[in-house]
Order: structure tokens, then sequence, then C-alpha cells
């Protein structure tokens, strides 16, 4: 038996996706035609081990805007050319000529998709992202590869809150991004409203829930791996104890969401109020190992039976694992289920592995898996209703532009990141001597690579800089750091006057984002700020800088 059902995994994971009129079409799934009660089950978190005092629900929207602001894919034109072939292949199915085509793309980060959309197939698009720079880099990228600029439109904008009318565009997408939000609802019904009638969307590559998961920690990236998650990897259970998609935690350390939470079903049932299924695949080969499929033959024994061998098998793999936990795997947070929790998710687990169907190749089979072991899903569904014409995807109200980049945030989003009202100069841009009258050359020097990034290094034990500031009240501040451990973890504090405001442990090297709110009082007219170091586990004072640096640093008014 457990030949059989490898050999019916193996052809699953290589089988193309068949049309939504197949009879094992993922379309033709239970949860398109009796979508399931809402699931919010989901956990909401915080970053890792950051203190700090902003609006959390702005944390995630200034992660994604400092992360990108400075953090370069390499892999830009490879995935631009991916997302390409996928989208082109869904705009044949709408029924309309490219020519006329309105296309919305979400979270467009610096990719020349769009561009290439409108250069090669004459769509009309729309390109939308959170971070201002990096539509512009797009936008610079585009015009060196010769992709035509007149015809699209750059808009810089939050996704829970899209600025446009309803009903204008014909095609909307989204690759990647969807999971970057605890609200995904919310970003999906918006997805739907500005989709016209007849329109098509499409989500690709979104990661769904595991139900055979802890989620007890955000993983490193594999090369950066500890002890503690190269043992649970060895065992197979690095994706049952810690996340189905493992490596977010450099994320996490700017407070970005990587939400691997979304049910597989809510997802489907949600879109299936207002749209019909086109096509659909689920990708779940990376999160079915060999302990998986092992997992999977065993139901056929019976719930009881099931249950104790994988209660017994994880247990033992479990207890394999805990001799390899750190004293800095604890202090970052990373650790292990008790028994307790074992057991329970072990009973919940098979329950769901026996109400799935015999036929492994049906739809309803393999959305099930998915729902088990966790997968990446590619989506593309059409609204119903009739179609009309729309000249032009129009926006809600004017907003400004700069630099050929509607500004459309919401006002609380539009004023912390607009760049005339921040009270710091930028590092990146501004000339050395502005720089210095912040961070005076006593304590930092300034570094910079041959592509022109630059770096502040902190040369003395508490490193000053002080904001400029011209009003009394609270004001947001945003640094950008990255911290070098070689022996000693330590905690770096940035702190007012003396009083830590924000904090990070720092067990590993690492980049993250510190946001304290801070407040000034009347007639202050510089906010006094600086670095405070102090070893972990120890009393003992500092008697040399710790190695950080700060890449970027912003203050603004609240």
């Amino acid at each position: 038996m457990m030949g059989v059902i490898r050999a019916a995994l193996t052809h699953l994971r290589h089988a193309g996706a068949p049309s939504s009129a197949a009879a094992g079409s993922l379309c033709n799934a239970r949860v398109w035609k009796s979508p399931p009660p809402a699931d919010d089950s989901a956990v909401i978190e915080s970053a890792p081990s950051v203190s700090c005092s902003v609006d959390p629900d702005l944390v995630p929207i200034l992660g994604e805007f400092a992360w990108h602001s400075l953090t370069l894919d390499s892999r830009l034109a490879e995935v631009s050319e991916e997302h390409y072939a996928v989208v082109s292949r869904i705009l044949a199915d709408v029924g309309r000529p490219l020519q006329r085509l309105r296309v919305l793309e979400i979270a467009a980060y610096a990719h020349t998709t769009g561009y290439m959309l409108h250069g090669r197939l004459g769509a009309r698009t729309d390109l939308l992202d959170i971070s201002p720079s990096t539509l512009s880099l797009g936008r610079r990228m585009a015009r060196a590869q010769g992709l035509p600029i007149e015809g699209t439109r750059c808009v810089a904008a939050d996704f829970h809150d899209l600025p446009y009318a309803d009903s204008q565009f014909d095609v909307v997408y989204i690759c990647s991004s969807l999971h970057h939000t605890w609200r995904w609802q919310r970003v999906l019904g918006e997805m739907v409203r500005v989709l016209a009638p007849g329109g098509i969307l499409l989500l690709e590559n979104e990661p769904c829930r595991r139900r055979f998961c802890h989620y007890r920690f955000r993983a490193n990236r594999v090369e950066r791996y500890g002890e503690l998650e190269h043992a649970l990897d060895r065992l197979g259970i690095l994706r049952t104890i810690a996340e189905p998609f493992p490596n977010t935690r450099p994320e996490t350390l700017f407070g970005m969401v990587e939400n691997q939470t979304i049910p597989i079903a809510s997802l489907c049932g949600m879109l299936a109020m207002n749209c019909a299924p086109l096509a659909m695949t689920a990708d779940y080969g990376p999160c079915l190992g060999p302990f998986e499929s092992e997992l999977l033959a065993h139901r056929t024994e019976g719930t009881a039976d099931c249950k104790r061998w994988l209660l017994a098998e994880m247990t033992r793999r479990v207890e394999e694992a805990s001799v390899a936990v750190s004293a800095s795997d604890r202090g970052m947070g990373f650790g292990l289920p008790s028994l307790d929790e074992i057991a329970k998710l072990c009973s919940s687990t098979v329950d769901a592995l026996v109400k799935l169907p015999a036929d492994v190749e049906s739809p309803d089979f393999r959305i099930g898996l998915a729902d088990i072991f966790g997968a990446s899903v590619r989506i593309a569904v059409r609204k119903r209703g009739r179609r009309r014409d729309v000249p032009r995807a129009g926006l809600s109200r004017q907003y400004a532009m700069r630099d050929d980049i509607v500004l459309a945030f919401p006002p609380r989003i539009a004023r912390l990141l607009d760049a005339q009202n921040a009270l710091l100069p930028d590092i990146q841009s501004s000339p050395i001597a502005a720089l210095g009258a912040v961070f005076p050359s006593s304590d930092w020097t300034i570094d910079e690579t041959q592509d022109g990034l630059r770096w502040l290094t902190s040369k003395s034990l508490r490193p000053r800089f002080t904001v400029p500031v011209s009003a009394s009240g609270p004001h947001l501040v945003l640094v950008r750091l990255y911290v070098a451990v070689d022996v000693q973890p330590f905690r770096v504090a940035l702190c007012h006057k003396g009083t830590e405001v924000a904090g990070f442990d720092a067990y590993q090297s690492d980049s993250l984002l510190l946001t304290p709110t801070v407040y000034c009082s009347e007639g202050e007219s510089k906010m006094h700020l600086s670095f405070n170091t102090q070893p972990l586990g120890t009393s003992v004072t500092a008697d040399s800088p710790a190695l950080f640096t700060v890449s970027y640093a912003g203050a603004f008014p609240l």
C-alpha cells in the first residue's frame, strides 16, 4: 500500500494542471461548490525579540517600506519574465482584444512584468506597490531594457485600501504577496472590488496553512541554520515544528508579515462568493518528504494505530532534536513543543487524514492533502456579472504625484512615508556634511560600497545622533540596523535621554528594524538619541564598541 500511495504522490507532483472542465481539476473540488465557514484560526504574531512602541497596524507597512528601500532581489529580471509567462497565458482567456485590456499588478515591487505586458501585448497596465522607491527602480529598469513606459502607471499605495473606483480592471493579479498581511480577506476583497465583471483575478505562488504544524518559530535562511534547525531538517520535521515554508526570520525582524496560516479552503471559499474558478494548482511537493509519505501510508491501518505510530515517531524525533537546543536558540525564541502539544497535533492530524477520500487523484483528496501538509497555490478565477466597458482605470480621487509615481496612500501612512516630512537626511543620498551634522564623526564612520551603498559604523560605546524637531509631541523613529555577533551575544538599545525606547537581543548576526515612538517636550529643538550595547548573560559593562551598522534612519512627526 505504501508503494501505491508514493507512486500516486509522485504522479500528482509532476502532473500538469488540468483544465477546469477535466474531472480531476482542483476547480471541481467541493470547496468551490460548498464553501466552508470562515476560518479565523491564524495567530497574529509580532516581530521576534524586537521591542518597539509604534501602532502595530503600521509596523508591517513600515517594515515592507524599509526592507525594499535597500534590499534588492538579484533575480528581478528572471522573476519578471516568469510572472509574464504566467500572466500572459491568463490574458488569452479574458475574451477581449489585448490592446483594450486594463491590467493591475498588486505588490509589483521593481518587477518589469507590467511593462512587458504593455510593450509585448499592448495591455494598459497599472503597477502598485507600497514603496515608491522600488516602483521608480522598476521604471528605470524598464527603460534600460527598452520597454515602453507610456501607457503604464505606477501607484504607491496600501493594498488593503486600493485607490480605485469599483470595477476598473479586466485583470488583477498578485504574485507571492497576499501572505504579507494577516488581513488577507481585506486584500482579496479589494482585488475583487476593483475587478470588472467578467474579469480575471490571478493569485500566483501563495503559501497556504499546514494543519500538521506547531508554528513554534521562524527559521533562518538555509545557509544560516543553527544546530537546532539542522537537526530538525535532518529528522524531517522542520516544517512540522517551525513553519511550513521555512526561512522567514529575516523578514519578520523588520516587522513584516509572513502569513503561512491562510486555510486553502477559506481562500477558495471567499473567492467562490463572487467568482467562478478557471484554473488551480496546489504545489505541496516541497512539503511532502519521506516522513509525510510514510504517515500517509499508515492512515490505512486505522485511526488508533495511525495515531499511536505518529505519536511515537514524533516523540522520538523531537527528543533527538532536543539535544541540539542551545542558549542562543532559546534567546531567539526557538523551542520545541511539549509532549501534550505533540499528542494533540498528532491526534488532529490523523483525524483529518482518515477523512480524505479514497481516490488519491481526486480533487478533494488533493485539496485535503494541501490543507494537512501545506502548499503554494496558483488560482485564476473569473468575476461573475455582465461586462461593461470603462475607458480608463480610474482612481477613486485625485492624488499627488512625485517622480512619475502616483502617491495614493491613506492620510496617516502618507504622512509617515512622505520624504518631505522626514526630519533626518537620507543616509544613502545626502551630502556627507549633512550626515555629519546629525551623526557626529566622533561616534560614527561613514563607509560606502563600490555600488554606492552607504552605512554608518559605530566607533564609540554610546554613539549619538540628533533629530531636529519643530514641534512637541510624538515622533516616529525608524532605524535599520545590522548587528554582527562574533562570540558574545549582546543587546543593542536605542535610547532617548538615556532611557531605552527600543532594543534587540542579538544572538547571531542579523538585519532588523527598530520603530520606537519618541515624545518631545515643549520647547525642545532637538531629539537626543544614542545607542547602548550590553553583553548578554553578564552584568559586565561593555568596554569596546559592539559592531553594528546603520543603513537607514528616519524620523517623522506623528
